[in-house]
């Protein structure tokens, strides 16, 4: 019986990954906030453009959820358009534990497969981006 109390109290204790997600999130809309376009480094840090001069499929999306953090929808659409979807998961990651006292049918939404088809209709429409903004600069130089 001592046992299970003990087990019980540890478990209350330790924090769920979702909430260590939700604080994640929290933190990238902070920087977010905190940070411009204008403000962040001039640093390359993409090794894929270091070594190929073409931009990868991500580049710019850290100065569009800086513009989208200070609501310039205009810059943030032309440093990269699909910062918006992105923007939207990590607001709502950010939320994820009041939504998910406030609306328990929202529990529906996080199931895996639903999760899964998300994540992976983004990580299509990423890669079909980054081609279709890719070959100009590529058929250039053949």
């Amino acid at each position: 019986m001592l046992r299970g109390a003990c087990e019980r109290e540890l478990h209350s204790s330790v924090m769920k990954p979702v909430t260590w997600l939700s604080l994640g999130a929290c933190l990238v809309l902070a920087l977010s906030i905190v940070f411009t376009p204008a403000t962040l480094p001039e640093v390359n840090t993409c090794s894929f453009y270091a070594w190929t001069g073409v931009p990868c499929a991500g580049c710019g999306m850290t100065r569009a959820f800086c513009s989208l953090g200070h609501a310039e929808w205009h810059d943030a659409w032309a440093y990269h358009p699909l910062s918006y979807p992105l923007y939207f998961a990590v607001v709502l990651a950010a939320a994820w534990p009041l939504v998910e006292r406030l609306a328990p049918f929202a529990k529906r939404l996080a199931r895996p497969r639903v999760l899964f088809g998300a994540a992976l209709g983004y990580s299509v429409a990423l890669a079909a981006f980054g081609v279709w903004r890719a070959w100009p600069l590529v058929a250039a130089r053949f």
